[in-house]
């Protein structure tokens, strides 16, 4: 099990190495990193070299990402190109409201999918499987930009249910949450009727029946327990989805959220932004699979002892 979490744990650190390299390697692309933060049009030749040094454009480029590398490291990206402010800063600003629009949106899922994907699968052929296959056919093909903004059309300007835009009490947490969930609930829901039926056709699910245990039993207890495993990678993955796929949502219902500060970064060529906000979504990538790794390991042992 230790060499398994070592070695899970390695990958997770490459993945943070190359992303930082990829990154270090996009503001090199851009040409001189100075331009970026040049205000006046004209700058004396001795400043311009007393930059460079102070950024480290002098030494060997394996020695720049060294020292940008060590600074990202400690969470310093430099400042702001549009306020002023420190860039990690500002992420850590906007992180509760991802958090809590994320939250609700795998709340959702959750309720939602899980109970129609077994009654899917439990009555697979009828009226209630056609529903549910219908529905996550339709949730899996509608953009979420266009359900977004249909949702705010109708139950917000036309009905007056719901605001608009922003993020205020509770209410303001419904049509940017249900928007988020709407592609994760089918996709789930489809993974979960699956997984479902699999396990239906077992031979000890036909077993626990003939042995006159009770159907709820069965079908809650023991056949959605095993069939779990199937989709605990996909919902151990969603919460990271959910934080880093937030930017259609955010800009559309104007949350106050990272996906936002993401597209304000990248219209303003705000490069220290930008580098922060994907160095965070790579960060919530790493630690949630490496943690869906450790939680398959302790459900199935197969994975654990192999």
């Amino acid at each position: 099990m230790l060499k398994y979490v070592l070695r899970r744990l390695a990958y997770s650190l490459i993945l943070v190495v190359l992303a930082s390299v990829f990154i270090f390697a996009l503001t090199r692309a851009r040409g001189d990193p100075r331009y970026m933060y040049l205000e006046d049009a004209y700058i004396t030749q001795e400043r311009w070299d007393a930059w460079g040094r102070e950024m480290g454009l002098d030494k060997p480029i394996v020695v720049q990402y060294l020292i940008w590398a060590s600074k990202a490291a400690r969470g310093n990206f430099g400042e702001s190109q549009v306020n002023r402010r420190d860039a990690w800063g500002l992420v850590g600003e906007r992180l509760p409201a991802t958090l809590q629009l994320s939250g609700v949106a795998y709340v959702l899922v959750v309720l939602v999918s899980v109970p129609l994907g077994v009654m899917a699968a439990v009555k697979r052929g009828t009226v209630v499987d056609l529903i549910g296959r219908t529905f996550a056919l339709l949730g899996q093909a509608t953009p979420t930009f266009w359900l977004g903004l249909m949702m705010i059309l109708l139950f917000a300007v036309y009905l007056g249910w719901f605001p608009t835009s922003g993020r205020g009490g509770l209410a303001s947490y419904v049509l940017p949450g249900i928007t988020l969930a709407s592609g994760s609930i089918a996709a789930s829901l489809r993974l979960i009727r699956t997984s479902m039926l699999e396990v239906l056709d077992s031979e000890y699910i036909k077993f626990a029946r003939a042995k006159g245990v009770s159907s709820n039993l069965v079908i809650w207890k023991h056949a959605l327990r095993n069939s779990l495993l199937v989709p605990l990678t996909y919902f151990g993955l969603l919460f990271a989805a959910f934080m880093t796929g937030t930017v259609v949502v955010e800009t559309i219902f104007a949350w106050p959220g990272v996906g936002r500060l993401a597209i304000e970064a990248v219209f303003n060529n705000d490069f220290p932004v930008v580098s922060a906000v994907v160095i965070f979504f790579v960060l919530v990538y790493a630690v949630t699979s490496l943690m869906v790794d450790l939680l398959y390991a302790v459900a199935d042992p197969r994975i654990r002892y192999g």
